[in-house]
C-alpha cells in the first residue's frame, strides 16, 4: 500500500493546503493557503513572496487590499477577503498543513488509498460544478451520456494515466496514436484519431484552438451553439469514448468515418478509393451506406492514366450506383469520403483548371454535373487515409486480379475467395496478400 501511495504522491499533494494560525510561516505566493488556490493558479506580480502575515492588518482585523492587488489576480482577492479562518496575532494555534479531501481536514492512509484507487474520484470543484449544472440542463441528451460527461469533467474516466496510477505497468500513452499521454483533452480532441472525427463532422470544430483543460475545452466547444449542436457534440464525445474503448479493450481499429456516419444527416454515405500502378493498371472501389447501414460495395478494374484518375472514376461509379437505387432510398443528401484533397477541391469548388491529370477531366465534369443536378446536396469530404482503408484494399484487389464486382456485401466471399466477406458492423477484413 505504501509503495502505491509514495508512487502517487503528486496525487495527494494537490489537495494539501495551509490552515492559518499567526500566518508567519506561510509563503503567500508559492503554497496554497486559501480555498481557491487548490484549483486556480495564483500569479504573483512580484518576485518576492512575502509571508501571509504581512498581507493582513491585525489592528483593523482585515486584509490589506492594496498589498493583495499587488500580488494576486483581481478575481482571487474576494476569495481571500471572505476567508473564515483569518490570521490571529500571537495565536496559540500554529500554522499547519491540512488535507482538502477529508471533512476532518486530516489525512489518513485509509482515506488516501481509497481515493487513489478511485482515480480522480472526489467532489467536483466550484468551476467544475458550474459546467455540470449547465450539462445537467441540456435537453435531449440520454442520462447515460450526462453521467459520462460528469465523469469526464470530474476526471474519473479510466484513461491511460489513471490506469497507470493504479497499475504502473500500464502505459500512460494513448494506445490509438502512441504519441502522447492519454489525458482528457488528448483523448477527445488532440489525438489524431479524434481530430479526424471532428474534421469529418459537420460540427465545425477547430481542435488546435482548444484549451488543454477539459472543462475549458468543453465550454469552448458548446459556447454559442444551438440546442441541436450541443446534442450532436455530446453524442460525438460519447462515440469517441466508445470507439476508444473498442480499440483499447477489443483491439478494434478506430474508424472516424464510421462514427460520423452514425449521426450524419445524409441518407447516403460513400467510402471510396483508387489504386494505380505505373503500368496504368487501376482499381476503383467504393462502399455505399444507406442511413448508416452497408448497402452495396463495388470494385472494378480499369486502365487509367493516374492515381487521381482512379479516384475520380471510383466516385463517379458510386454516385451512378446511388442514382440507380434512388427508388429505395429517397432523395436524401449524399456524403462522399475520400483521401484525395485534389478531388474534393475540384468537385466542391467546381474548378477543373488545375487538375494533375488532364485525362480525368471528363470524369470530374460528369461528377460535377451529378452534384449540380442532385437535390438535396452532395458533399465530398477529405478524410485521413486510414479512414478509407477498406475501400483501398478492395481497389488493390481489383487492380491486382483484374476483377469486377458490384453487389451486396455478403456475396463477396462467394464471388472472390481472396476477400473475407464477413461484415463486422461497417468493417471489411482482407486476407493478407503479398505486396505489389
Amino acid at each position: 500500500m505504501w509503495k502505491h501511495i509514495l508512487r502517487n504522491k503528486e496525487f495527494f499533494r494537490a489537495d494539501v493546503m495551509w490552515r492559518l494560525g499567526d500566518a508567519t510561516k506561510v509563503p503567500s505566493c508559492s503554497q496554497p493557503w486559501f480555498p481557491g488556490w487548490i484549483n486556480q493558479r495564483v500569479i504573483s506580480r512580484e518576485d518576492r513572496s512575502p509571508r501571509v502575515a504581512e498581507l493582513f492588518d491585525f489592528e483593523a482585523n482585515q486584509w490589506n487590499a492594496d498589498k493583495l492587488s499587488q500580488l494576486f489576480q483581481q478575481e482571487l482577492i474576494p476569495q481571500i477577503q471572505t476567508m473564515v479562518h483569518k490570521p490571529v496575532r500571537n495565536s496559540h494555534t500554529e500554522d499547519c498543513l491540512i488535507w482538502g479531501r477529508s471533512k476532518s481536514r486530516r489525512y489518513t492512509v485509509k482515506e488516501g488509498y481509497r481515493l487513489m484507487m478511485e482515480g480522480q474520484g472526489g467532489q467536483l470543484q466550484p468551476w467544475q460544478c458550474l459546467l455540470w449544472e449547465e450539462i445537467s440542463n441540456w435537453k435531449g441528451i440520454l442520462p447515460k451520456i450526462k453521467i459520462f460527461l460528469w465523469r469526464l469533467i470530474s476526471r474519473a474516466l479510466m484513461l491511460a494515466p489513471n490506469m497507470h496510477r493504479r497499475m504502473p505497468r500500464w502505459s500512460p500513452t494513448c494506445q490509438r496514436c502512441n504519441l502522447e499521454n492519454e489525458y482528457e483533452t488528448h483523448c477527445f480532441f488532440f489525438c489524431p484519431c479524434s481530430r479526424a472525427v471532428w474534421f469529418c463532422s459537420n460540427f465545425g470544430l477547430r481542435t488546435h484552438d482548444l484549451s488543454l483543460n477539459i472543462v475549458q475545452a468543453i465550454k469552448q466547444c458548446v459556447q454559442g451553439r444551438t440546442k441541436e449542436e450541443v446534442v450532436f457534440f455530446s453524442m460525438m464525445m460519447w462515440e469517441i469514448w466508445k470507439g476508444r474503448n473498442a480499440t483499447v479493450i477489443n483491439h478494434k481499429k478506430f474508424d472516424p468515418v464510421e462514427i460520423n456516419m452514425k449521426y450524419s444527416a445524409a441518407g447516403w454515405q460513400i467510402i471510396l478509393d483508387g489504386s494505380w500502378d505505373t503500368s496504368n493498371k487501376a482499381g476503383c472501389a467504393y462502399l455505399i451506406f444507406q442511413r448508416g447501414k452497408i448497402w452495396k460495395i463495388g470494385y472494378n478494374y480499369h486502365t487509367l492514366q493516374s492515381p487521381f484518375h482512379a479516384e475520380a472514376v471510383a466516385l463517379k461509379e458510386a454516385l451512378m450506383i446511388i442514382q440507380e437505387g434512388r427508388d429505395s432510398g429517397g432523395g436524401e443528401e449524399i456524403e462522399g469520403y475520400t483521401d484525395c484533397q485534389e478531388l474534393v477541391k475540384a468537385v466542391m469548388e467546381r474548378d477543373i483548371s488545375n487538375l494533375s491529370s488532364w485525362q480525368a477531366i471528363e470524369e470530374v465534369q460528369q461528377i460535377i454535373q451529378i452534384v449540380d443536378e442532385n437535390q438535396p446536396a452532395i458533399w465530398i469530404k477529405k478524410v485521413d487515409r486510414n479512414a478509407v482503408q477498406q475501400a483501398h484494399k478492395l481497389a488493390n484487389h481489383a487492380r491486382r486480379n483484374t476483377v469486377h464486382y458490384i453487389g451486396i456485401p455478403r456475396a463477396v466471399n462467394e464471388i472472390e475467395g481472396e476477400i473475407e466477406g464477413s461484415l463486422n458492423e461497417t468493417y471489411f477484413q482482407r486476407v493478407p496478400e503479398a505486396p505489389p
